[in-house]
């Protein structure tokens, strides 16, 4: 590659087993370009390797949610606090009792529920999917992924790959589930139909592409056999919106011959 005036930018091992550290992923290029082996959060056997280009664009900004911690949230403490102001709460008109008592139940629930901030990366964005479950999951499957990186121990190693795995399956069934439910939701609105269908080939809004569908119990991977069963799902919606609107319409006694 050197001779075409090519270099190979990757120096860091992107698959790592119990018994070995290997640079399969391969990047050239014959520019000056950075690049990092991330190691965490990974699904499969191969870490991922980030470019990034040298030149000026626009970054794109991460979104800073704020929202309240309710999961170690101790009910009993939180109905004490508030009744015990209450019962000395005391003032000249409805709206200023009103006022003190919204005052002690935030106040109350900022000691047994604070707030949080939560950064959500743009890369999350449109991904209504991704469930606390898929989260614990991955986090879990990070942590293996450490300890067996350290220790190099054969069950270690079998733990990270079980829990990558079930990243995976959990990942598909999560997308699935969503999506169907949107289809399902808005299968009498063509405009939102659309809109699903859209994130369903494009992933959320942008690029992401998905290379298989459930239908019924089957998998379908084939591009021709999804497009057909898409075909046929939007003229079955239309009939059966026609047969809803029919039923749902005034009644007549309009013979048509």
């Amino acid at each position: 590659m050197n001779t075409v005036g090519l270099r190979q930018l990757v120096t860091e091992a992107t698959r790592v087993a119990i018994s070995s550290e290997t640079i399969i992923d391969l990047v050239f290029s014959n520019l000056e370009v950075d690049i990092e082996v991330c190691h965490e959060p990974k699904i499969t056997d191969h870490s991922t390797v980030v470019l990034y280009w040298n030149r000026n664009e626009i970054e794109k900004k991460s979104k800073l949610i704020v929202r309240r911690d309710y999961k170690c949230m101790d009910v009993e403490e939180f109905k004490r606090m508030i009744s015990a102001q209450l019962n000395v709460m005391d003032g000249d008109s409805i709206e200023l009792v009103a006022n003190s008592a919204i005052n002690v139940i935030v106040n109350s629930l900022d000691k047994v529920a604070p707030r949080k901030a939560i950064v959500l990366k743009e890369k999350w964005k449109g991904k209504q999917w991704f469930s606390g479950n898929v989260y614990c999951l991955a986090k879990q499957r990070d942590t293996a992924y450490r300890v067996a990186r350290i220790s190099k121990n054969v069950n270690d190693w079998e733990l990270f790959r079980q829990l990558r795995n079930k990243v995976v399956d959990e990942c598909r069934k999560a997308k699935r589930e969503y999506l169907e439910e949107k289809l399902d939701k808005n299968r009498k609105d063509p405009k939102q139909m659309w809109r699903s269908l859209k994130e369903i080939m494009k992933g959320s809004s942008y690029n992401n592409e998905y290379k298989e569908i459930r239908y019924g119990d089957n998998i379908i991977s084939n591009v021709e056999e999804m497009a057909n069963k898409f075909n046929c799902y939007f003229v079955n919606s239309v009939k059966q919106l026609r047969i809803d609107s029919s039923e749902d319409g005034p009644k007549n006694n309009i013979i048509r011959h």
